[in-house]
């Protein structure tokens, strides 16, 4: 917990967090252990890619994307949308300095390949929605 003479410390906001945080086990579904740095960021990445985004009252407005928005909508809308709520919601982490998504429409899905840069060195990520 933020100690409340740290809230107002604009120092302290600046200095790096640690990232250390549960270590999911996706097979099993439960938690196994703990991870930090760049196993962190590519499981924080994947769980905002897995949440949508203004559903969940847990989460803040900040978390999550927005792919519920797309369907339904022609190509073109999907084509707009998707890649900049997919931008949106990575660069909410200050982890992640860019990403860059690539779509690809097959059928009534869509496939983002994501290259995503970040303070550890590039990631790779897929969503399908």
């Amino acid at each position: 917990m933020l100690a409340p003479e740290n809230l107002y410390n604009l120092e302290y906001w600046d200095e790096e967090q640690p990232t250390k945080t549960y270590k999911i086990n996706w097979v099993t579904g439960r938690i196994d252990g703990y991870i930090d740095g760049r196993e962190a960021l590519e499981q924080a990445v994947r769980c905002t890619l897995q949440t949508e985004r203004f559903v969940y009252p847990i989460y803040d407005e900040n978390y999550g994307v927005e792919i519920l928005e797309t369907i339904g909508e022609d190509h073109e809308t999907v084509r707009a949308v998707l890649p900049a709520n997919i931008r949106e919601a990575l660069l909410a982490d200050d982890r992640i300095e860019d990403a860059e998504i690539d779509i690809d429409i097959i059928g009534t899905n869509a496939v983002c390949s994501i290259k995503i840069q970040t303070i550890y060195g590039e990631l790779v990520a897929e969503l399908e929605a």
